[in-house]
């Protein structure tokens, strides 16, 4: 019997975790349990949580903070489930999530699986719907968030995330790239959830010099693990540096962003001919033109 465990890390989320936990009892598939580890929170999160923690089927565990890899593997270890998802408790699940990912177990067997997902505000209005995706394109970039992955238990328990804190914010794309070298990646383009866009996302809120260790040891983990063939590493290096450069340039370090685009090329040619690339020169543009007239 095909059972859920839904882990969510949270920390300092007194105000969203409410409405993540909903939307997983809410599942028209009830085979599931919750899983909740409390990473340090200093907020009013434990009392928010009071009224859930009756719930025989979700698991509260505090922790002092040790970053998400750590948190996620803890509940990873918790879990009972046959697949193991994961939610952050900013985003929810739509109420055929677990439904749908039934449905593909059944007549596909993946051991590792993703779930579209769509963008939204913090009204809950839909901002944009993900670009449809085929397995190949986690080489190009980190397509998927930890919503909407499926693995099995029996695999992640072996293969869990990096607790380094230095590679939180990319933890995830590394698991995922060692979960695909070793069993491949299923993809489904159902949009089942919501990754909820506000001003407090961790992604949005970068200290340069973090990020920029958090890039190179991304890099150095690829580099060494050795998964992929050399086009393949290829590939997937030339793409986290246009990664780099894209967001370093939303953040105004301009030259800096250069020097990682310069990187992008010169490790894989091909990329210029991709989106990225016009994504690049289009935040460039926006933000030089933007100084020159800052600067009259």
């Amino acid at each position: 019997m095909i059972r859920f465990s839904i882990i969510i890390p949270t920390y300092n989320r007194a105000h969203t975790i409410s409405r993540a936990i909903d939307s997983c009892i809410k599942q028209s598939y009830t085979n599931w349990e919750i899983i909740v580890i409390d990473d340090g929170s200093t907020d009013s999160t434990a009392e928010v949580l009071k009224p859930y923690i009756m719930h025989s089927l979700i698991i509260y565990i505090y922790t002092p903070n040790v970053e998400r890899g750590a948190a996620r593997n803890l509940g990873i270890r918790k879990s009972s489930g046959t697949h193991v998802t994961f939610l952050d408790s900013d985003d929810i699940y739509h109420e055929n999530y677990l439904l749908n990912a039934f449905m593909l177990i059944q007549k596909k067997a993946p051991m590792f699986f993703h779930q579209s997902f769509e963008l939204v505000n913090e009204h809950l209005r839909v901002i944009r719907k993900t670009r449809k995706h085929k397995k190949e394109d986690l080489l190009s970039g980190n397509f998927m968030a930890c919503m909407g992955v499926f693995v099995q238990r029996e695999l992640l328990i072996t293969n869990m995330f990096n607790e380094d804190r230095t590679l939180a914010g990319s933890e995830d794309y590394e698991l995922w790239l060692r979960l695909y070298s070793k069993v491949g990646l299923v993809t489904s383009n159902e949009v089942q959830a919501a990754l909820v866009i506000h001003s407090q996302r961790s992604e949005l809120n970068i200290d340069i010099e973090k990020f920029s260790r958090r890039i190179s040891l991304l890099i150095k983990l690829i580099k060494d693990q050795g998964n992929f063939n050399e086009g393949e590493t290829r590939i997937i290096i030339s793409n986290i540096y246009m990664y780099s450069a894209i967001t370093l340039l939303e953040i105004g370090e301009i030259k800096t962003a250069v020097k990682e685009f310069l990187n992008a090329v010169k490790e894989k040619k091909r990329i210029l001919q991709t989106y990225k690339t016009i994504s690049f020169w289009y935040h460039f543009t926006k933000k030089v033109l933007g100084r020159i007239n800052y600067s009259k």
